[in-house]
Formats: C-alpha cells, sequence, structure tokens
C-alpha cells in the first residue's frame, strides 16, 4: 500500500467507524407494534447467492426483501409459487437496519409475533454492535499506527 492510499484509508476509516457505532447506538433497543406500519403484503420465497430470502411486495413500501433469519417463522410457510397474502407489520429501525417484521398474519393466524421477532432482533443487534467495536478497532489501529511521514525508498 503506498502512503497516499494508507493515508486515504486512514482518514476514511475513523469517520466511516463512527458512522457505523453511531447507526448502532440509534437502534431501537426492541421491536414494537406501536411503532410498526401495518400494511399487507404478497410474499414470495426465493434462494439468492446461497441465501434463502422473503420479497415482500406492499403498497406501502414497495419491495421489501427480508433474509429468513430474521424472520424464521415466515420461512416455515408453505408459500405456493404465486405468493401467499400477508398481514404485516413492519418497523424502520434506523438509518443501516432496514426494514423488521414486528408480527405477521397469514390465514388469520398469527405467524410471527412481536415475541417470537424479538430474539432475532437481539442477537442481529449484538452482531451489528460487534461489527462496530471492530470496526473501531480497525479504525484506531489506522490512525494510531499509521506511518505520519513518507517512508524512505531505500528503506522499503
Amino acid at each position: 500500500m503506498t502512503d497516499l492510499r494508507f493515508t486515504i484509508a486512514r482518514w476514511i476509516a475513523v469517520p466511516a467507524a463512527i458512522f457505523f457505532a453511531a447507526s448502532w447506538l440509534l437502534l431501537p433497543s426492541r421491536l414494537q407494534l406501536s411503532k410498526a406500519v401495518e400494511t399487507t403484503a404478497l410474499a414470495t420465497r426465493s434462494r439468492l447467492k446461497g441465501v434463502d430470502y422473503l420479497f415482500l411486495q406492499t403498497p406501502a413500501f414497495g419491495e421489501v426483501r427480508v433474509q429468513c433469519i430474521e424472520a424464521p417463522k415466515l420461512c416455515e410457510l408453505p408459500i405456493p409459487r404465486k405468493g401467499a397474502l400477508l398481514r404485516v407489520w413492519l418497523q424502520d429501525v434506523g438509518l443501516l437496519g432496514g426494514r423488521w417484521i414486528v408480527a405477521a398474519e397469514f390465514d388469520g393466524k398469527i405467524v410471527a409475533s412481536q415475541e417470537s421477532q424479538a430474539p432475532v432482533f437481539r442477537t442481529a443487534k449484538v452482531m451489528w454492535g460487534l461489527g462496530s467495536l471492530i470496526g473501531l478497532g480497525i479504525a484506531f489501529i489506522l490512525w494510531h499506527f499509521a506511518p505520519f511521514k513518507a517512508l524512505d525508498p531505500r528503506e522499503t
């Protein structure tokens, strides 16, 4: 890595790490029905690059893509190829968090509740926090241990 590239990485790493950490700090502590928007959605399931997704076509938000690890109860539903009509409650959780399913009904039965989604959201929030801490650590290392002057070409 040249001095210029290293300096640019050093100046970009710190604000990026602070942005990711702030995004994590602004995540809500839990999913709440009172902060969610109720809408109907046509749900289809698909696999992209080895990851299972649930695609929700909603009149309010357009297409919302949800990983099956974020809504495991919904991915267990027998969804036909043409899709299934669901009633869902979606909550926007922040800058980079996207929309999360708080609860869902299928054929009048609750298939995902606020209580069943709570541990999944908690796990995602912990993972996001760990990623933010690792990013802050890398930014600190780049900032603190970076060379402050150009290296002598004879030394390299």
